[in-house]
Order: structure tokens, then sequence, then C-alpha cells
């Protein structure tokens, strides 16, 4: 019996340890732990979440520790080699192989936010994922209704749940918008280095260009970098960004953008937990939540009526979409 109540005891001096180190640390600004994988300035996923991370910094008042995340050497996501704890973990993605579960659970006193990753439950983990099966639905009505040669691409960084409500949506707007729509579908990787492969990416533009397609839907991270660019420089060849707004890459080129109001979602995580509101528990947001939203190049605006037109269409198929829509969790 005192072999468990000794190991409870060292589970608690490890959490207490870290809320102590984080409260009562002087002057020292508290610290908050950002896990991802792929480059910071994406200007796409990383960098929408960075603009969210930044404002609740300046707001707020704390140091950021960053963690670009090795699955073959884990690290400790709240406490550093110096012992300084972080008062919270943002983790982009399901990138831990699990070990999200391990340390939720050893720092149970700690907040973590997972962002489209594994839905787990905890006293202190809130798991947010983005249905953008809605916002990509219209991205596939706009695509359709852009084409003259009938040929859509969608070039995506790997084939994984998080990623089935953009193509899934984007396939039946398309298809909604002209039944006669050839989509066809490239995936760079099959995990997550798909993500920052520009190259590859410029490469498959290129064959999809050659093969007629002259609209393509880029949700493929860093690599969609690779697509905006090689795009600008082939003609009548128009792209559909993706995460943040990436007109501004290629005005001429990028019609619109499918947004995920990351950014939001993460200031308001930051600005509950130094208020005293966090409140840990699952969700799924979209179209109806104003967490997404297809933000067309004002160079493009024309569009907006088409747009607007089917707006409702969308929210009411991706409500009938979210109820299948589930984040599988890591094992």
């Amino acid at each position: 019996m005192s072999r468990y109540m000794n190991l409870f005891t060292i589970v608690i001096l490890i959490t207490l340890s870290c809320i102590i180190c984080t409260t009562a640390a002087g002057d020292k600004e508290p610290v908050i732990t950002l896990v991802y994988v792929g480059e910071i300035s994406d200007n796409s996923y990383l960098a929408q979440a960075m603009l969210g991370i930044t404002r609740g910094q300046e707001d707020f008042h704390f140091n950021i520790r960053k963690i670009q995340w090795d699955k073959s050497s884990p690290v400790d996501p709240v406490k550093d080699e110096d012992g300084t704890c972080s008062c919270m973990v943002l983790i982009m993605g399901d990138i831990m192989n699990g070990d999200e579960y391990t340390y939720s659970r050893e720092y149970s006193g700690i907040p973590f936010v997972i962002i489209d990753g594994p839905d787990l439950s905890g006293p202190a983990v809130s798991s947010v994922s983005f249905s953008m099966y809605g916002t990509s639905y219209l991205a596939g009505v706009l695509a359709a209704n852009q084409t003259k040669t009938g040929k859509i691409g969608v070039i995506a960084g790997v084939d994984a749940p998080v990623l089935r409500g953009f193509t899934d949506g984007f396939i039946d707007g398309a298809y909604a918008e002209n039944p006669e729509a050839k989509v066809n579908i490239s995936y760079l990787a099959e995990d997550y280095t798909g993500f920052f492969m520009p190259e590859r990416a410029g490469d498959i533009t290129r064959d999809m260009h050659r093969n007629g397609t002259d609209v393509i839907y880029q949700i493929a991270g860093g690599s969609g970098l690779g697509v905006i660019e090689t795009a600008h420089d082939l003609s009548d060849l128009l792209v559909i960004g993706s995460d943040s707004d990436q007109s501004v890459l290629a005005p001429d080129t990028v019609m619109a953008s499918a947004i995920k109001r990351v950014d939001l979602v993460l200031y308001e995580k930051i600005q509950s937990v130094f208020s005293d509101t966090y409140k840990p528990g699952s969700e799924i947001i979209g179209l109806k939540d104003n967490a997404t939203s297809l933000l067309l190049n004002p160079r493009f605006n024309s569009h907006a009526s088409l747009i607007r037109s089917r707006m409702m269409e969308a929210v009411e198929k991706e409500n009938r979409y979210s109820g299948a829509y589930t984040i599988i969790p890591s094992t």
C-alpha cells in the first residue's frame, strides 16, 4: 500500500513543482510551449497559429518555448533541461505519436491544447478540431465555376484524417457546381513530411498543368509554397490556398484561400489560462462558427456573389458531415 502511496505522492509533487515554478517565479515571465513540425514561417498553418500566439504574448507577457517535434527523440514539453516549467502546452497536429497522452497525464494540472490532433480526454486537455468541409465545399464550387478545361487538381500533404474534410468538401462542392468536372488528387508523402516538400509540390503542379488542369486547391502546408510559386510561373493556372491568406504570395494566381482561424482559437485559449477561465474538453468548429472561411483575393471579388449564394448550402452540408468527422486518436 505504501508503495502506491509513494507513487501517488511523486505524481502530485511533479505537478505541483511545475505550478510553483510558473506562478512563483519572481520577476520571470511564464512560459508557454509550442510543439510543431515544419517551419514556423510557412505562410500557412503555423504562420497563422503564430499570429494568435504573438498577439497573446503582447497582451499577457510570456515567453515561448518552441519544440520542433522529432518522434525519434521525444522532448518533455513541460519541463526544460533547467527545470523551468511551462504553464501551458500548445500542440499543432497529430504529431507526437501518443506522447501527448503520456505527458498530459504526467502533468495533469498543466493545460494541454491540441489543435487538429487526437481527441484526448484529461483534466486539463482541450482538443480543438477544425472541420474544413464547408469552406472546402465553397472552394470546390469556385474551382468548378472557374475551370475552362473541366480539370481540377488537389495537392495534399498526406492522406490523413485531418485532411479528409478538405478533400471531401472540395470534391462535393466541385461536383455540385459542375457534375462533369474531373478532380484529380495527388498526395505528396505517406507521412507529415509531405507538408514541407515544396519542390515536389512544384513538380506535381507542372505535371497537372501539362495534363490540362487549370485550377489547383493546395492543402499542403509549407509545400503549398511550391504549388503557388510554380503556378505563378505558368500560364492559365489558378490556385486556391489554405490555412492563411495566401493571395499576397501571388495576387494574380491565388484567387482565394480556405482560412482556418487557428490564430483566434489559440489566442482565446491563452487568454482563458491567464484569466483563470480555461476549460478542458473537445470541440469541432467550422464554417457555421466563423472558425473557417473562404477568403477571396480582392482581385477576384467578382465571384463574391457566387460564394454568398452557396454559403447556407455549404453550412448545411457541413453540419451533416461533421457528425462523421473524427480525428483518429493515436495509439
